[in-house]
């Protein structure tokens, strides 16, 4: 597995957010904004094959090169709730958390994995996934979402418009 850490200046975001609660102004059209912000930022990654973190993906040795899209099945079920107090988002895939964070594929029911690479079959007892992070918040994720959430409160103070940053 792989560790990294983000080192994010988010006062200006939290300090937003407390003054949108103070006015009791209703924040789920922002969080569903900025969820869809969110899903945009990590699709583009599976476009740029650079993690969250910053760091290049690993290449993938299968599909040609085509890190992290196969089929597309991972990039397109990206997808996020929300609500007045927040938004999530990410996959529901069974095998998200294992491409997002990496980890090692062992058989369950056999004595070896089998696949095929380069056009020869291959038989493994374990296969080592690197990490490729796709979920998360970059700094010019946080800067988006402090627009986002300035521009709803703005709007809802009559002083603003949906599509004024």
């Amino acid at each position: 597995m792989s560790d990294y850490a983000l080192d994010l200046d988010c006062k200006d975001l939290v300090a937003d957010f407390a003054r949108a609660k103070e006015r009791a102004v209703k924040l789920g059209p922002a969080m569903d904004d900025m969820g869809q912000a969110a899903v945009a930022s990590a699709t583009k990654r599976f476009e740029s094959k650079i993690g969250v973190d910053g760091k290049p993906w690993t290449p993938s040795l299968k599909n040609r090169g085509e890190t992290m899209i196969r089929r597309g099945h991972l990039r397109d079920s990206l997808t996020h709730r929300f609500s007045d107090d927040g938004f999530v988002y990410g996959s529901q895939r069974v095998y998200s958390a294992l491409l997002h964070f990496g980890g090692t594929v062992r058989p369950k029911n056999a004595k070896a994995l089998a696949f095929t690479l380069n056009g020869k079959k291959i038989f493994a007892k374990s296969v080592t996934i690197p990490a490729r992070p796709y979920v998360g918040f970059d700094a010019e994720d946080v800067a988006d979402f402090t627009k986002i959430l300035r521009r709803h409160i703005a709007r809802s103070f009559g002083n603003g418009t949906r599509n004024s940053d």
